[in-house]
């Protein structure tokens, strides 16, 4: 079975999330930072995901 890119962008939500958490209870500045772009590029890759996936015509079984 072919990954797809839509998957590869799931995955990479998937691997963001730990670092996300973790980011969140840095002290200061980066601590609102640093979430906050990771929400933005997790967010954006949803949209994209969803819109490749509808491009190929894919769907989940």
């Amino acid at each position: 079975m072919k990954i797809k890119i839509p998957n590869y962008l799931t995955i990479g939500r998937i691997i963001i999330v730990p670092v996300f958490v973790f980011a969140f209870y840095l002290p200061g500045f980066y601590g609102d930072l640093i979430p906050f772009i990771l929400f933005l590029v997790a967010s954006f890759t949803d949209f994209l995901d969803g819109l490749l996936a509808r491009m190929f015509k894919e769907e989940s079984k």
